[in-house]
């Protein structure tokens, strides 16, 4: 009997864990259907505010519709006045179109002919504007020619009146040096003179040698006053040596010029006629003045 009541238990007690099972699977479907419930329930509200909404939006439109149909009769009392100013107007352009029509044909006309007089006016124009720059370009040449030549013939005057002054001042110093030399001729002479006479009394009063010493002494003195002269003239290839009142042109690859209102001439020209060669150190940027007969006397470097 135990066995047969533990038996019926044992049933029991499987009946009883099914039917948890199935409670526990009623109240999770509950839940479910009651959160559909909430969510349904939660979108009918939501509806319902929306349709009050669009129900406040229809008033609104409505209290709207009645303005505009107000001013709608408003707008076409005033749309009728429009057309009727607007075919008034259209009448009016019409008559205006059609006079500025004719005007127009009339100007056209008149532009026809003008633009034929301006062509004609506008070729004599430019004949008379290719004459008037030939006679400016010919005046302009003339004038440049003149104006260079001018300056030319001043220059050219200014150089030669230093050089004729330059020269006349040579010429008067070798004028005096050959009258120096007369002089000294005419000493000699004397003193041939007076060497050859027999009166002694007149050589007494002379010391000869003291007089013989100052002669030669002027007479070196008057040999070195014969100076050589080099004439360098500004823009010009050349420079003349002037010595015994005789002229030698040399010629260079170079011209002396002015920069800063200063007359430059070139280096080596100048040491030339100062009896001097030059040589170059480019590395030093250097011009060096040498002796010409003893390359081995002390150097000037400038």
């Amino acid at each position: 009997e135990l066995e047969a009541e533990k038996e019926k238990t044992d049933k029991n007690e499987n009946k009883i864990k099914e039917m948890q099972e199935k409670l526990d699977s009623l109240e999770e479907e509950l839940a479910k259907k009651t959160k559909e419930i909430d969510d349904k329930d939660n979108k009918i509200k939501g509806l319902e505010k929306a349709l009050d909404e669009k129900d406040t939006k229809i008033k609104d439109l409505e209290s709207k519709k009645k303005e505009t149909e107000n001013s709608k009769s408003e707008c076409c009392k005033k749309i009728e006045e429009l057309q009727k100013a607007i075919d008034s107007l259209k009448e009016t352009s019409e008559n205006t179109k059609k006079e500025l029509e004719d005007k127009i044909k009339e100007l056209e006309e008149k532009q026809k002919s003008s633009e034929e007089e301006i062509k004609k006016l506008k070729e004599e124009l430019d004949k008379k504007i290719e004459e008037a720059k030939k006679l400016i370009e010919e005046a302009n040449k003339k004038s440049k020619e003149e104006l260079e030549k001018q300056a030319k013939d001043e220059k050219d005057k200014n150089l030669n009146q230093d050089l004729s002054k330059k020269l006349d001042e040579l010429l008067k110093l070798q004028k005096e040096n050959k009258e120096k030399k007369e002089d000294k001729k005419s000493q000699d002479k004397k003193w041939d003179e007076l060497l050859k006479a027999d009166d002694k009394n007149i050589l007494n009063q002379f010391d000869l040698n003291k007089m013989k010493k100052q002669e030669e002494q002027q007479g070196k003195k008057q040999v070195k006053d014969e100076k050589e002269f080099a004439v360098f003239q500004v823009d010009k290839n050349f420079y003349n040596i002037i010595k015994d009142g005789k002229k030698t042109t040399v010629y260079m690859d170079v011209k002396a010029y002015i920069k800063y209102n200063r007359i430059m001439l070139p280096v080596r020209y100048a040491a030339y006629t100062l009896g001097f060669n030059v040589e170059y150190d480019d590395s030093k940027r250097e011009a060096i003045f040498s002796n010409k007969e003893n390359t081995a006397l002390p150097k000037k470097t400038l």
